[in-house]
C-alpha cells in the first residue's frame, strides 16, 4: 500500500514543507535586506530564529510520546503543526503587506512557524517509522 492515502498524505506534507522553504526564503531575505534595512547582526539573529527550532525535535518527540492528545500520539500534533505553521505564515504575509513589521516581531513569527514545521515533520517521520 505504498500509494495508500496515509502515505500520500505524508508525502504531501514533505513536499509542501520543502516547497515553502524553497519559495519563501528568497523573497523573505530580500524583504529583510531591502525593506526592513536590517543590519548584519539582525540578519544573523533572524537566521538563528529560523534554524533554532530544529533543536527542539527531541522535546517534541518526548511530548508526543508522553502526552497523547485525544488518545493519539502523532496525528493531533501533526495537525497542530500544520495549522500553526499556516497561521503564522498568513500573519507574516499580512504584516509584511501592512508594513508594520519589526525585526523582533519577524523573529518571533519565524521561530513559531519553523517550530510548527519541525513538529509536523517530526510527527510525519515518527508515523513512517511506526508503519515500517
Amino acid at each position: 500500500r505504498i500509494l495508500g492515502p496515509e502515505n500520500m498524505a505524508l508525502a504531501t506534507l514533505y513536499f509542501c514543507s520543502a516547497l515553502c522553504a524553497a519559495f519563501v526564503s528568497p523573497p523573505l531575505v530580500d524583504y529583510i535586506i531591502n525593506d526592513l534595512e536590517a543590519t548584519t547582526e539582525e540578519i544573523s539573529t533572524i537566521d538563528n530564529c529560523r534554524t533554532s527550532p530544529y533543536l527542539l525535535r527531541i522535546f517534541f518527540g518526548l511530548v508526543s510520546d508522553i502526552l497523547p492528545l485525544r488518545w493519539q500520539h502523532r496525528k493531533p500534533y501533526l495537525m497542530l503543526g500544520i495549522v500553526v505553521f499556516s497561521a503564522t505564515n498568513i500573519i507574516i504575509s499580512w504584516s509584511v503587506s501592512g508594513s508594520n513589521m519589526s525585526v523582533s516581531y519577524l523573529c518571533t513569527l519565524l521561530f513559531v512557524a519553523n517550530a510548527a514545521d519541525t513538529l509536523a515533520l517530526l510527527m510525519g517521520d515518527a508515523m513512517l517509522v511506526e508503519r515500517s
